[in-house]
């Protein structure tokens, strides 16, 4: 799968909620506050930085899949995102 356009990473978890049992009511008969009355957590990690390059792996015969996030290279970046970099880098 080929992923160097990818700048955005997104964990959805549709799993049911712990604390509502995916009902999406709280204890007190409203709506549940940890998963805000859907039933689910929803989006657990949102990543997004045209700075970043993120590479998929599966291993072990398929059964593992492994995202690595990095720096993309400096000659794949725009001359506004090496700007963007540089100013948000930090200083040693």
């Amino acid at each position: 799968m080929k992923t160097d356009k990818v700048t955005r990473l997104e964990i959805i978890d549709h799993a049911k909620c712990f604390y509502c049992n995916g009902t999406g009511d709280g204890t007190s008969q409203r709506y549940c506050e940890y998963c805000g009355g859907a039933g689910f957590p929803g989006r657990t990690v949102i990543m997004w930085d045209k700075g970043k390059k993120i590479e998929l792996q599966l291993q072990d015969d398929g059964r593992t899949l492994k995202i690595f996030i990095g720096e993309k290279d400096a000659a794949t970046l725009s001359k506004t995102e090496r700007l963007n970099r540089d100013e948000t880098s930090p200083s040693l």
